[in-house]
């Protein structure tokens, strides 16, 4: 058959006994790397289903079909004259080098498939008499786009690019593809939809089917899963079977497919260096916890326990079947890399089977016990070396190699950006969406968000809700109005009226929908608990009364000896009055211990060499639960 004679991979490793992989062959194995992950991910493939309006094993062929044209556009000219050679071997005849400026295979792809193959199937009844009105172009975009972002049809150029062979290959390799994926019964199920409520629903879902087509391709070009194959020695139908087995052993070894979650674990079991949890704490415990999406907002000051709070009740909402991981974001890389390091430990606690937890930011290469988890799939069960606790917690080098792929591990920890990409209009913006998919996220140092990191930040919650994903958020104290704001973006993702906001405590703990099953109901879960007692006496240790009882310092040489904090309360005060005061050096020690202060903003500067740091607190009364 005439689409034999195509390259679509010439990359070969330096071991490779062939030069190129055959066109065919790589489309297979890509759409076999999307079957095998959807297969495994339950959940996805029945919201996938759901919401294309058709039975799960219908959209499985169905997108099955799709991802082998994702490369459709190879067939072209301009790119299988990269390889001369090859061309000559293959097909037998020369080829000039591809003039530049020529459009890239993926745009090539979706222009061909809207000239020629799009009016054939229309022409044959591909998908049956009834969807003949059926409008596909959001599938094709989605599929030719796998990498990283849409292509761009140009119907008036695209005969140019295509010889009559290629356009008969072309149309051979579809016709050959439709007859081994789209089979009666997926016919049956695209005919039973409306051509308009499929075109909608289609659009909806081709965020992720793009997302589905760039994981699967990236997978599917992996030569140490999937080697070349030069010569059509094998049915289309046989090299099928082969390519799924390879991609069942590909996802095992990437560390993509979602992780099995115990049952729920008590305090003890996943903090145990905490003996006594704080209120809050104690809430993420106990409190009743809803079936499918939700958001949790949870303001308390810094040092109260917020992350080990968020941390339990995503172990929750995973035991309960709401969510198959986590990913927390932080505004900063410091901040992110202190993150990784206090979540290595509990964990292997938070999943019943092996589970990459990733860091991802720009530096997380220079994080040692970071580059120290990275392993091969399999390498701790093989490597006696590797069998002590401390490497139970480890991440594929597939996942790590790139902040990309971060997002698909079960779990992660990164800069809040690598999130926020994923509803951003830059490359691979989809397959960080994907790997977003039913895990929850957790945003830290929500109050830290500038007006554009907000409104990015109520989209993202707004496509996390959409696609049945939960989100916790961690702020010291956040405005009213940017509380709403966030909460009716999940709300609007969910489809749901906006919730209503009216409790003003501090600390307080929002929850929606506030009552399990109350998913279509404006109401919020609003408690006011109690900060912890123990930071008022943490300031008091570290801070001695007479440093306490002075003013404001009178001498660079006082302030030199640490003789800040002055006139800011006494040890027996139940109610902080902050004054404008100097913050030397000696400060950030204690600021460690105690930090409500950074509600009222301190900013560092540099003066004079005697007065090296200070800072303004500025900052109304405030009541301090259990002082």
């Amino acid at each position: 058959m005439d689409f034999f004679k195509h390259w679509g991979k010439a990359r070969p490793v330096a071991e490779a006994a062939t030069s190129h992989h055959l066109l065919v062959y790589h489309s297979l194995d890509v759409a076999a790397v999307g079957a095998a992950w959807l297969e495994r991910s339950a959940h996805l493939l029945h919201w996938m289903a759901q919401t294309a309006g058709l039975p799960a094993p219908a959209l499985l062929d169905w997108l099955t079909f799709w991802l082998a044209l994702h490369d459709i556009g190879k067939f072209a000219t301009p790119f299988q004259a990269q390889r001369p050679d090859l061309v000559q071997t293959l097909q037998g005849r020369s080829v000039a080098a591809p003039a530049l400026g020529a459009p890239r295979h993926d745009s090539l792809g979706l222009s061909a498939w809207q000239k020629w193959l799009a009016p054939l199937a229309v022409q044959e009844r591909w998908w049956g008499e009834a969807a003949a009105d059926h409008d596909m172009a959001p599938w094709a975009h989605a599929v030719t786009g796998h990498h990283g972002q849409p292509g761009r049809p140009d119907l008036a150029t695209v005969t140019r690019y295509f010889s009559t062979a290629d356009q008969t290959s072309l149309i051979a390799f579809a016709q050959a593809m439709r007859h081994l994926f789209i089979t009666p019964s997926v016919m049956a199920a695209v005919c039973a939809t409306e051509p308009e409520d499929f075109e909608v629903r289609s659009q909806r879902l081709s965020w992720w089917v793009a997302g589905v087509a760039v994981l699967a391709d990236w997978i599917g070009s992996n030569t140490e899963f999937f080697p070349y194959e030069a010569q059509p020695d094998t049915s289309l139908a046989r090299y099928w079977q082969q390519a799924c087995a390879r991609a069942h052993r590909a996802l095992d070894q990437t560390g993509v497919l979602p992780a099995a979650c115990p049952q729920e674990q008590p305090w003890a079991r996943l903090f145990p260096h905490i003996h006594q949890p704080s209120a809050l704490q104690a809430w993420a415990q106990h409190t009743a916890l809803s079936q499918g999406p939700q958001l949790h907002l949870l303001e308390d000051v810094t040092g109260a326990g917020k992350t080990e709070a968020a941390v339990m009740l995503a172990h929750r909402l995973m035991a309960n079947g709401s969510a198959d991981g986590y990913f927390i974001g932080l505004p900063t890389m410091a901040t992110a890399n202190a993150m990784y390091q206090r979540l290595v430990d509990v964990h292997v606690r938070l999943f019943a089977s092996d589970a990459s937890l990733t860091l991802a930011h720009g530096r997380k290469d220079l994080v040692e016990m970071f580059a120290a988890s990275v392993l091969r799939a399999g390498k701790a069960e093989a490597d006696p070396a590797q069998q002590d606790d401390s490497a139970t917690t480890r991440c594929t080098r597939w996942l790590a190699d790139h902040n990309k792929r971060a997002l698909l591990a079960p779990a992660g920890v990164g800069t809040v950006d690598q999130a926020l990409l994923a509803v951003l209009q830059n490359k691979h913006q989809s397959l960080r969406l994907l790997g977003l998919f039913r895990k929850v996220l957790i945003v830290d140092e929500v109050h830290a968000c500038d007006a554009y990191m907000q409104r990015t930040l109520e989209v993202l919650l707004r496509c996390h809700a959409a696609s049945g994903g939960s989100a916790i958020l961690l702020s010291a104290t956040l405005p009213q109005g940017m509380k709403q704001r966030l909460f009716d973006a999940y709300a609007q993702g969910c489809g749901a009226q906006r919730p209503a906001l009216i409790e003003r405590a501090y600390p307080l703990i929002t929850s929606w929908p506030g009552a399990p099953g109350a998913v279509s109901s404006n109401r919020c879960e609003e408690v006011a608990v109690p900060t912890r007692s123990a930071m008022c006496a943490a300031l008091c240790r570290f801070v001695t009364p007479p440093i306490l009882t002075r003013c404001w310092p009178t001498s660079p040489k006082r302030l030199r000896r640490g003789s800040a904090w002055a006139g800011f309360a006494t040890p027996s005060a139940t109610r902080w009055r902050p004054r404008l005061c100097c913050v030397s050096g000696w400060h950030r020690r204690a600021s460690r211990c105690f930090m409500p202060v950074s509600r009222w903003g301190i900013g560092w500067t540099s003066k004079p060499r005697c007065w090296r740091t200070w800072a303004l607190a500025v900052a109304r009364h405030n009541d301090v639960a259990g002082c």
